[in-house]
């Protein structure tokens, strides 16, 4: 529907009203918008991941922390040396929860780390991972051990 009066300007309201000398006319407008203050997270996919992060991790030696550097491919960096990639990743919009592993690419590095993360917003994951060793099942009890996970986007390369 549109509007051929000078005042009216087509817009993402739903409904518009104006005054005409005393009346008030209301119509609905076509164009329906999200609210600008929407809390809704978008899709997320591997390629979100992409930029400079902060991990916090916990370990059995205690409490840690890196900055880390995951690139559009999935190659997650600690001071610009390659040594894990992002692979198994999937996304649940429904619960807003990430599943990933984090799997090593050293030569005799076996280690594997299956993240599960709640998507806070895209520049914040909380939740916990489970460690294991390539080959094995992570969810047995002997080879798996579970840990609170915290990354937090420090800086997010531009879109190409």
């Amino acid at each position: 529907m549109s509007c051929d009066h000078p005042i009216v300007r087509r817009t993402a309201l739903t409904w518009i009203s104006i005054s005409t000398g005393g009346a008030l006319l209301s119509f609905r407008s076509g164009v329906r918008a999200a609210p600008a203050t929407t809390t809704e997270t978008p899709a997320i996919s591997r390629s979100t991941l992409t930029g400079t992060w902060r991990n916090d991790f916990q370990t059995p030696a205690g409490n840690g922390s890196e900055t880390c550097v995951i690139d559009k491919n999935g190659h997650y960096s600690i001071n610009g040396e390659h040594w894990f990639d992002i692979v198994d990743f999937r996304y649940d919009p429904a619960t807003q929860t990430v599943w990933f592993t984090k799997a090593a690419i050293k030569p005799g590095d076996d280690r594997r780390f299956f993240n599960i993360l709640k998507v806070v917003s895209p520049d914040r994951l909380i939740g916990h991972y489970l460690s294991g060793k390539k080959g094995k099942d992570v969810g047995d009890d002997k080879n798996t051990v579970k840990y609170r996970l915290e990354y937090t986007r420090i800086f997010k390369k531009p879109s190409r």
